[in-house]
């Protein structure tokens, strides 16, 4: 990692937990507060629902039983908040964009159930299941890369750039899109296009938030920013900044304080 948690930047945002700060043999205790315990609770039950409704635990299935417990796990081994973006359109982004795809699915399959009829085309279908099954694959490793990141809102809490992140700045939106368009190629309908386009804008709205707060408390993220690409790896290397380029960036970050 590039930089580590650090005290919040903003005003009137607090640091609502105290993280496991080694100093020589001295270890002070991280102390969860509700939110921790109410992310682990609601991916818990996505994951209990998941495994009760799963036949049988295969290849296809595997992705979707560790999402959810890889996500309630995330909750209790991330660090403390550093800085939230403030406003109430970051929240809705977020809470949206992360439960308005199952949601809307779930209501068509119990509603609609012709708005998710699969392709006649078979070659399509398995197409389609081919592309969700990488892009779940790539899921699950973009959540653990993420466990000390965790959050559903936009938040800054610990600047990750390995695993997942050392190829793209947002791996698992990455993976959404993924599973996104397979599902489209399985169920091509205009409601479940409606749903991916409509996803996929928010996924927009939220990188905005996201990268606008980490940008604000890490300054290395610049940096990161700069080299790595936002959903898809840069085929070509980013050359370093100037030392002109250097201090035009350096004199941006204290102006947006």
């Amino acid at each position: 990692m590039l930089a580590d948690v650090g005290f919040p930047r903003d005003r009137g945002i607090e640091v609502r937990a105290k993280d496991c700060l080694r100093v020589g043999a001295i270890r002070i205790n991280r102390v969860y507060d509700w939110s921790d315990w109410a992310g682990f609770a609601v991916f818990t039950l996505l994951w209990v629902g998941v495994v009760s409704t799963t036949p049988a635990l295969g290849i296809m299935t595997a992705p979707l039983v560790l999402h959810p417990i890889l996500s309630s796990a995330g909750f209790l081994l991330r660090k403390p908040l550093v800085s939230v973006a403030p406003g109430i359109l970051p929240r809705l982004a977020g809470y949206l964009g992360t439960f308005g795809v199952m949601a809307c699915f779930a209501g068509f399959q119990t509603w609609y159930p012709s708005w998710m009829a699969p392709a006649s085309n078979a070659h399509l279908r398995n197409a389609g299941t081919c592309i969700w099954a990488l892009g779940a694959v790539f899921d699950v490793w973009a959540v653990w890369s993420l466990r000390h990141g965790m959050s559903i809102i936009p938040q800054a809490r610990t600047l990750i750039t390995t695993g997942a992140y050392r190829y793209v700045r947002h791996p698992l939106y990455a993976a959404y899109i993924l599973q996104n368009i397979g599902l489209y190629l399985r169920y091509p309908s205009f409601a479940v296009f409606s749903v991916v386009l409509g996803w996929f804008l928010l996924a927009l709205l939220r990188v905005r938030y996201e990268e606008a707060v980490l940008t604000r408390n890490f300054p290395d993220y610049s940096t990161y920013r700069r080299h790595v690409g936002m959903f898809f790896p840069r085929l070509q290397k980013q050359k370093p900044l100037t030392a002109d380029e250097q201090l035009t960036a350096a004199e941006d970050r204290l102006a947006e304080c």
